[in-house]
């Protein structure tokens, strides 16, 4: 049996294959095990197979005896928010493949405090589910189910709306929106018709669980007609969503995209004094701009395991109120304790509103460090598989200055030039990040660790 039947965020795979009938049905039972009998709430993305999904949990958990909310389409932060201020749930459950292909889907277990469980705890469910011996008795059976959807929804909107400064509501700004054909089309566009100045410029604004416009993932390579469509009308700055929006990777008025650790740093270092930001939080694939500014300033930095799961816990153990990733999405703790692409776009409006600056002159300051990504897509799924090939990397390195292994294996060619390996905890790939002051080399460098990958994992299917 799995020690951990969990990737880095929830429960990932394909309905009907990975994720069959029996499976969301033992795991809705363990996580009712393990957290108790009594309430829970359940949200679900646009994806065609959610609904099918959280019908089965929803059945699941009533099986166990416990009242449900269905707090229905919705992103995860709105749930996980609704979840962490009213504090009567057991927990919840998020129906989710976040930025996967439209194939995928997954579920994320929320605990009764809004975050999302920690590695001990998918240790703890996955035991539970490992062992559980279910004896349904039909007298036990809960027919308790209420309708949360606009009560959750509205409660967001609002938290949300309290984090604008009131500057950001006089300025007319040209704001361009990607909502990936997805969940935050019903939050963010009720978010957005609050700023009766802005001139909006939507992309993707029909939901459909296929994602016709583009993939969910939010990267510059399936940006491309976004892009287009924001330069055409010269917007000042926009944002685009994944699929369930707890990611958002923001542009600038020269389209422009700016990673997820770009716009922490941004935020850290202008409004620390306004915030109270001494100490972030941050993976290990973000880039070195983070230490680079804003250590000088005396703000402590400390990274993490990726996963905004590994971000939080750090944070709850520092007392930090700011983390962020390099893939999109500020934690902000006096929001929530979990990564939300909403906030993200609100910190930079409020940036940009103290300021009176555009984004590319806040960004001009600071160095440009260039990194790049690619994806070598596994021909097998044993994860001892993975493994093999990190220690062949690492056996195999030359030339390197030191050696990180927080997460997969970080090699240092100089202090300032690196590459990250690490096997991806949603899908069935080995990640390559690089980074380097030289865009041509960063580049050459995540071309040449695909091809070295490539190579070693050939050879040990071969063998």
């Amino acid at each position: 049996m799995s020690e951990n039947i969990f990737g880095t965020a929830g429960v990932r795979g394909i309905f009907g294959k990975d994720l069959d009938h029996n499976f969301i049905y033992k795991l809705g039972a363990a996580v009712s095990e393990y957290f108790g009998a009594g309430t829970y709430l359940i949200g679900w993305d646009c994806r065609v197979t959610s609904l099918a999904i959280a019908n089965i949990a929803v059945s699941s958990l009533l099986s166990m005896g416990n009242e449900v909310h269905v707090a229905g389409l919705i992103t995860t932060p709105a749930l996980q928010k609704y979840i962490q201020d009213t504090k009567i749930y057991k927990g919840g459950l998020m129906i989710t493949a976040s930025h996967n292909p439209p194939e995928y889907n997954g579920i994320k277990v929320i605990r009764g405090d809004g975050v999302e469980i920690s590695r001990k705890e998918e240790v703890s469910i996955t035991k539970i589910f490992n062992e559980l011996d279910l004896d349904i008795k039909w007298y036990n059976v809960s027919s308790k189910v209420l309708n949360k959807e606009d009560a959750a929804i509205t409660y967001y909107i609002e938290s949300l709306y309290n984090h604008i400064a009131p500057a950001v509501l006089k300025r007319k700004i040209k704001l361009g929106i990607d909502y990936a054909n997805c969940s935050s089309y019903v939050t963010i566009r009720r978010l957005v018709n609050l700023f009766h100045n802005f001139k909006l410029i939507e992309v993707n604004n029909e939901v459909n669980g296929l994602f016709p416009g583009r993939l969910p993932e939010p990267t510059p390579e399936n940006l491309k007609k976004t892009l287009k469509l924001f330069k055409k009308y010269s917007i000042d700055l926009g944002i685009a969503f994944d699929g369930d929006g707890d990611r958002g990777i923001i542009i600038d008025e020269n389209n422009r995209v700016y990673w997820g650790d770009e716009i922490g740093v941004l935020v850290a270092y202008y409004m620390a004094e306004d915030l109270g930001i001494n100490a972030v939080v941050t993976p290990v694939s973000s880039s070195i701009l983070v230490e680079t500014v804003l250590e000088p300033i005396g703000i402590k930095v400390v990274r993490t395991r990726v996963g905004a799961k590994n971000i939080v816990s750090k944070m709850i153990e520092l007392n930090s109120i700011l983390g962020f990733e390099e893939n999109g999405g500020i934690i902000y703790a006096p929001h929530l304790l979990a990564r939300d692409g909403a906030i993200t776009l609100i910190m930079t409006l409020n940036l940009l509103s103290k300021y009176r600056k555009s984004l590319s002159e806040l960004r001009k300051i600071f160095p440009t460090y260039y990194q790049f990504k690619l994806k070598y897509r596994l021909p097998k799924l044993d994860p001892s598989f993975k493994t093999e090939i990190l220690l062949k990397i690492k056996e195999e390195a030359k030339d390197i200055v030191r050696v990180e292994e927080i997460d997969g294996i970080k090699l240092f060619h100089s202090e300032d030039e690196w590459v990250l390996i690490r096997p991806s905890g949603t899908e069935p790939l080995i990640r390559i990040f690089t980074e380097s002051r030289d865009k041509k080399k960063a580049k050459e460098l995540a071309e040449l660790y695909y091809r070295k990958i490539k190579s070693i994992a050939s050879n040990i299917v071969t063998n």
